[in-house]
């Protein structure tokens, strides 16, 4: 058994061989890698953003922060807007 694993642009090759036109084929692969990366990064920012507000939140309101704990929240929370591809 191999461990070879084919590079994106070598599935998106072999997805255009498929009989239909090879632009409309790309297109749809494009679409679809673009969604499957989205629903990625918003996986990623929600297990970014759950972190904080267990560990730092616990209950407490977001005044009673420490100002270590309120700068680690804020990072966090602009990490999850990175990942979502937002305006940091």
């Amino acid at each position: 058994m191999s461990n070879f694993t084919p590079t994106t642009p070598m599935i998106r090759t072999g997805y255009m061989r498929d009989g239909r036109e090879r632009k409309q084929r790309a297109d749809e692969f494009d679409r679809w890698l673009a969604a499957h990366d989205a629903e990625l990064r918003e996986q990623i920012a929600a297990e970014i953003e759950a972190d904080p507000k267990s560990t730092f939140l616990a209950g407490r309101a977001e005044t009673s922060l420490t100002s270590h704990e309120l700068a680690i929240w804020s990072g966090m929370r602009r990490a999850a807007r990175v990942a979502r591809g937002e305006k940091p």
